[in-house]
């Protein structure tokens, strides 16, 4: 079913623009106080067409709601539309915090310098050549990971590339690597998600009249 053009050919969608805007600007105030925005980030993002975000959760709102919630739930006064507007509510919340947070903070800007690195390696094999020229200097000396100074002979390179390679373990390792720099991006990635602190989006049944709703979701969904 296609829940966007039921919601586009409703009476509620002429009143998304102005809803969605004023739960944004609630949630950015709380936002604000909650993560420390700044007041230019603040500024540059206030004015920001949120009505999409807001379109396409409440999409998967009433999906969810129409397609995996049973009959006895929805058979109970007040639970179709109090689960549509928490469902609406906790997305929409988690969506404007990963853009306006997570998104904007120094913390992501280093995940993306991860992820170049990444993206650079799988594209340039001469790259992770050299790399695995010096983890086998750093191995066979056992140097101390982290207090011991990062200096590589200049010839190095050279006099490692004049042995004898073994293929296999130099194909092992441009496996790990990419695999160990991903695994610690989405260690990272997952660490930055979880400073999520509060739910800072209004209650959404404050914006939303219920009979809007069932114009859309159909009365049947409704007790």
């Amino acid at each position: 079913m296609n829940y966007e053009k039921k919601i586009i050919n409703s009476d509620l969608y002429f009143k998304i623009k102005i809803i969605a805007k004023e739960v944004f600007l609630q949630w950015l105030d709380k936002a604000r106080r909650t993560y420390n925005i700044s007041p230019l980030l603040y500024n540059k993002i206030k004015n920001d067409n949120v009505e999409s975000i807001f379109l396409e959760h409440l999409k998967k709102a009433i999906k969810s709601l129409i397609e995996d919630k049973s009959e006895d739930k929805k058979s109970i006064s007040g639970w179709s539309f109090g689960f549509l507007c928490g469902h609406l509510q906790g997305s929409i919340d988690y969506a404007w915090f990963h853009k306006y947070v997570v998104e904007c903070s120094k913390d992501y800007e280093d995940l993306m310098k991860i992820k170049a690195i990444i993206a650079f390696l799988k594209w340039n094999n001469e790259s992770l050549d050299k790399i695995f020229t010096i983890y086998k200097h750093l191995l066979e000396h056992r140097v101390e990971p982290i207090k011991s100074p990062e200096t590589i002979p200049d010839n190095i390179i050279p006099i490692f590339n004049n042995r004898d390679s073994n293929l296999f373990e130099e194909n092992e390792f441009k496996k790990e690597t990419i695999v160990i720099l991903s695994n610690l991006l989405k260690t990272k990635y997952k660490k930055l998600s979880n400073n999520k602190k509060s739910v800072c989006c209004p209650s959404i049944d404050k914006y939303l009249k219920i009979d809007d709703i069932k114009n859309i979701v159909g009365i049947e969904h409704f007790a």
